[in-house]
């Protein structure tokens, strides 16, 4: 098979614009302060949502079961309900200590406690929802570029969309990890996670069938 740099440059860009938006919420993961998830079962989470992305894009494809983006964007739901989750216990600390100081294991505390470990199967599942949920879009771009696409230039695409899943993965971990940036993240990382995830939801929501019957 001949390889055309000009499709590989392509398909890379491709995954780029839509997928650019992971980085921020691959980041917001890892700087959660109250679990530390194993980097390896992150990049598990992501494999299994993006495959999940591609798959339906490919069915919607083949079959022509074109699935109406706005019933997708309701998966929104699930990174505005994971972000309010994480704000919850640090409305209750202002309230109960103010805005002078946060309680252990929040923004600036020297005293701050390790975050817990997360399970493998908690960390895939969760990653991979989260993951689905942000990419549900993307459909709506790939099903189209894969109808203009012959069998193996498609393989070719949808491999190049692997590989920049590896990379995205591998800066995400070197941008929450680096001695450079550790430290603000640490910092900002229990404001950062939640306000991330509750924009992403409030962002997907908003072309949903459900904010439309509300509009």
């Amino acid at each position: 098979m001949h390889v055309q740099p000009g499709l590989l440059l392509a398909a890379l860009l491709l995954f780029v614009a839509t997928n650019i938006d992971d980085l921020l919420l691959l980041i917001a993961i890892h700087s959660d302060p109250r679990r530390r998830y194993p980097g390896q079962a992150v990049l598990l989470g992501q494999v299994v949502g993006f495959s999940a992305i591609v798959l339906i894009s490919l069915i919607g494809f083949w079959f022509h079961l074109l699935i109406p983006a706005n019933w997708l964007a309701c998966l929104g739901v699930l990174p505005l309900a994971l972000g309010l989750k994480q704000l919850w216990p640090l409305i209750q600390s202002l309230r109960s200590t103010g805005l002078s100081r946060f309680p252990s294991g929040y923004v600036g505390d020297p005293e701050d406690a390790s975050p817990l470990p997360a399970s493998w199967r908690r960390t895939s599942s969760k990653v991979a929802a989260l993951t689905l949920a942000n990419g549900s879009d993307n459909i709506s771009v790939y099903l189209p570029t894969f109808a203009k696409l012959q069998s193996a230039d498609l393989l070719l695409t949808i491999g190049t969309f692997y590989v920049g899943l590896l990379l995205l993965w591998q800066l995400s971990t070197w941008l929450a990890f680096h001695p450079r940036w550790q430290e603000w993240i640490r910092r900002t990382g229990p404001v950062l996670s939640p306000t991330v995830l509750i924009g992403l939801g409030l962002w997907l929501l908003k072309d949903s069938v459900v904010w439309q019957s509300l509009s």
